[in-house]
Formats: C-alpha cells, structure tokens, sequence
C-alpha cells in the first residue's frame, strides 16, 4: 500500500502532518471486523444505576487518535508493507524498491 502526507491548517495558522496509509488498496480489505467495542444501551443503564446506588462519581473523557495506540488486528495473519513518501525513504536511506511494515495501527489504516 502506498503512502503519502496530509497537511491540515489548524485555526491559528499552524500546521499539522500526518502521514497516511491508503488503506483502501489492501488485498484483504473487509475481511476483517473493524468497528470499536461499544457498550449496549442496557449495559449503560446499569452502569448509571450501580453507579448512583453506590453514590459514585463517574467522569467522562475521550482519548483523542485512541486507536492509534493499539497493536494491529490479531486476525491479520501476514505483515503490512507500505511504500514510503520519497522523502522518508530518503531519511530512512532507503530506495525505491524498498518498503516498510507496519508494526502498530495508523491513519488511513481500515
């Protein structure tokens, strides 16, 4: 799968990069489950009422880019080679035929 940059400006004037895998060229796209985990409507109800019966206090938080932060899906048997941007394969001193795998989740990555 190939790669490549995506430039975003942010509302200050900055700007932020990231690279991005083209997921959509994988051989084995859809073969595997790819939506997050998600508690029913009932398992929240009795999360809520556990919670109130014990005089708790509960927070809520997200985790901005979480699943970046988790290794690849087990169900995926044989490696991910992505070919690099010309320039991190120039950083990298890598050539042209040359590609990297991935070791943990990305952007653009089904």
């Amino acid at each position: 799968m190939q790669m490549r940059w995506v430039l975003t400006w942010k509302s200050d004037g900055r700007a932020k990069a990231r690279l991005v895998v083209r997921g959509y060229q994988a051989e084995e796209l859809g073969q595997f489950r790819t939506e997050s985990p998600t508690a029913s409507r009932r398992a929240k109800h009795l999360f809520w009422l556990r919670t109130a019966n014990l005089k708790m206090r509960c927070y809520k938080g997200d985790v901005s880019a979480a699943f970046l932060q988790g290794d690849l899906a087990p169900e995926i048997a044989e490696p991910i080679l992505c070919e690099p941007p010309a320039e991190m394969a120039r950083l990298m001193g890598l050539s042209s035929q040359q590609c990297v795998r991935l070791v943990k989740s990305v952007y653009g990555l089904v």
